[in-house]
């Protein structure tokens, strides 16, 4: 039986995630974005520059620390999306970055990416969009979707961002948070979970078969990690 902890946005502290999946005795870890991927201050959004500074993810950039179990990660909206090419190519030991619409094999399960956030604005842009470039690489797009809704087996999403109607409200009109568009791909191709972060609560809503998860941020005082067995 293999164990796989499934971890909140983790924004730079990638010792901390390490010490508190290692004690639960995993096999793989898998992490629903802003893992925190910058290694140069002057590249970090303001948003990031929140979370206690750069982080130590330029530790294990440089080599200078290593994961000690395989890990998979993919896009949040608050990444150096330039060092994200790089991972890409296997710069990093145990490191794998899941790129959007992408399926996994792990551990006997498949496993579909859904990285960045919802942008109502720019979900219907192609990716050869230049709206979709840039800083803007932080969203998904109806093509990301469209990919993973041709699986009709995938046992889990591990996306970044939630579908709507899931009880998250935006804190500043409480107008509701999520994607129809992802709402729509769960209701259609009903994997058994659909993990994301991004908004740094714990919640747990069934979608049909699905149980859709949000993760607390891993510093916080939420559920930021849920472990499952196979």
């Amino acid at each position: 039986m293999s164990r796989i902890a499934i971890v909140g946005d983790v924004h730079g502290k990638i010792d901390l995630m390490l010490e508190r999946t290692l004690e639960l005795n995993v096999d793989v870890i898998m992490q629903v974005g802003d893992l925190g991927t910058f290694i140069f201050e002057e590249r970090m959004d303001r948003a990031a520059r929140k979370h206690d500074g750069i982080g130590n993810f330029v530790e294990y950039y440089s080599g200078k620390k290593q994961f000690p179990l395989p890990v998979y990660f993919i896009k949040g909206n608050h990444d150096d999306f330039n060092v994200l090419e790089e991972i890409k190519k296997g710069k990093i030991k145990n490191l794998n970055f899941m790129e959007n619409g992408t399926v996994d094999n792990i551990c006997g399960k498949l496993f579909g990416a859904l990285g960045g956030n919802y942008s109502r604005t720019r979900y219907d842009f192609n990716h050869n969009n230049s709206q979709l470039h840039g800083k803007r690489r932080k969203h998904f797009n109806h093509q990301d979707v469209e990919a993973l809704e041709k699986f009709s087996n995938i046992y889990a999403i591990i996306a970044h961002d939630c579908p709507n109607e899931v009880g998250i409200k935006n804190k500043f009109d409480e107008s509701d948070c999520g994607s129809p568009e992802v709402r729509a791909m769960i209701e259609k191709i009903q994997p058994r979970f659909y993990f994301h972060g991004h908004h740094h609560c714990y919640t747990e809503t069934m979608i049909g078969n699905t149980r859709a998860i949000g993760l607390g941020i891993l510093e916080g005082e939420t559920q930021s990690i849920y472990v499952l067995e196979n």
